[in-house]
């Protein structure tokens, strides 16, 4: 259980370190296309901050106090941004546009500060004067301004276009990705499970019976003698041989003994409750171990004879081995355990020691060692 969350966890780790990763590609894709929009918007803010304080000679108000405000304005900011744009442009040819447009914005700037520094009444659009600045230094800036922009605006949108395309490409060759890597860490933890199951199977499984083998039993007996130290209740443990199973090997082979052992674990199985544990602990010697049978002795042994008995009967029916039939007999010694000082060397000892007596007794019989001993 400890390995399969601990499988689980890092699988879960692995995926959300896998989405954590396609996020960061995208948002970087994304933040790639807002940069660059943002690049072309402070652009086109620049050019289109230079274009109004050019116009604004041309709008000169009665005080020039606004105009005088919007160049000095406009002279700060565009100069600000001219600066980070010149330091981000990668397109040389737009640079050396906005560069040119600066160049001559620049000039117009220099005039436009001469025109309203000689300006002290209101000049209108039919002064002469005006009249020739405007066609001689703000048209040629307004034309400038004008193809600079356009072109700002198709950077902005084909860039646009291709961050969204490379965002859509990214997540339409990742999220599949994703989808492939969920599926191997889940065959993944298929294969590990069954490997885990069929690991656990080599160490405390019988191969031939499944039944639990001899050392998942000494765990569940070291367990149970504990319990029965802590609730007073007794356990019993019935230790069998199949009488004359040599005889059934050397004369039929090792492919009947086979199917015989089996069908014994079957029967055994049905005798039982599901809580009982019933092992093969080698050839043809099955242990079975009742626990928490009750806190009387003597119901207990009662309990436990008929246990054995049933167990007896079962065992002693005809076995239907492909076209031959095969009878056989059962020797069961039964150890009750209840007292402090019991462990699991004394139980199964003497459990061992009762069969041995049923087995000198004719076999087919149990004993219970208690009733060797008294």
């Amino acid at each position: 259980m400890k390995n399969r969350m601990r499988l689980l966890t890092y699988s879960a780790i692995s995926i959300l370190a896998i989405f954590l990763v396609i996020m960061i590609l995208g948002m970087s894709e994304l933040r790639l296309s807002q940069d660059e929009t943002n690049k072309k918007e402070m652009l086109a803010r620049a050019l289109m901050e230079i274009k109004s304080a050019a116009l604004s000679t041309i709008m000169l108000d009665p005080l020039l106090v606004e105009t005088k405000q919007v160049f000095k304005d406009a002279e700060v900011s565009i100069q600000h941004q001219a600066e980070l744009i010149l330091a981000k442009e990668q397109n040389p040819q737009m640079r050396a546009e906005f560069e040119d447009v600066l160049k001559q914005w620049q000039q117009y700037d220099k005039s436009s500060r001469q025109l309203i520094d000689q300006a002290t009444y209101h000049l209108d659009s039919s002064n002469e004067s005006v009249v020739r600045f405007y066609h001689e230094s703000f048209k040629p800036l307004q034309n400038k301004i004008e193809k600079l922009l356009q072109r700002v605006i198709e950077e902005a949108n084909r860039a646009d276009v291709e961050a969204k395309n490379d965002a859509k490409l990214v997540y339409w060759i990742l999220f599949p990705l994703l989808i492939l890597i969920c599926i191997v860490i889940a065959g993944l933890m298929i294969v590990l499970q069954k490997a885990e199951g069929a690991i656990r199977d080599l160490a405390f499984l019988d191969p031939l019976t499944h039944l639990a083998n001899r050392r998942q039993l000494l765990n569940r007996l070291e367990q149970s003698l504990a319990e029965s130290n802590r609730n007073g209740m007794y356990g019993a443990l019935l230790y069998l041989d199949m009488d004359k199973f040599k005889s059934l090997n050397d004369s039929m082979g090792h492919q009947y003994g086979d199917k015989f052992l089996c069908e014994v674990a079957n029967r055994l199985k049905d005798c039982v409750r599901t809580e009982d544990t019933i092992a093969r602990i080698g050839g043809d010697e099955f242990c079975i171990m009742l626990e928490n049978i009750g806190m009387d002795a003597g119901i207990s042994i009662e309990k436990v004879r008929s246990a054995a008995d049933k167990i007896i009967a079962a065992l002693g029916r005809p076995y239907a081995l492909n076209a031959h039939k095969y009878y056989s007999t059962a020797s069961v010694g039964i150890s009750l355990y209840h007292e402090p000082d019991s462990n699991v060397d004394v139980v199964l000892n003497q459990a061992d020691s009762a069969m041995y007596e049923a087995k000198h007794a004719g076999g087919g019989t149990w004993r219970l060692y208690e009733q060797i001993i008294s």
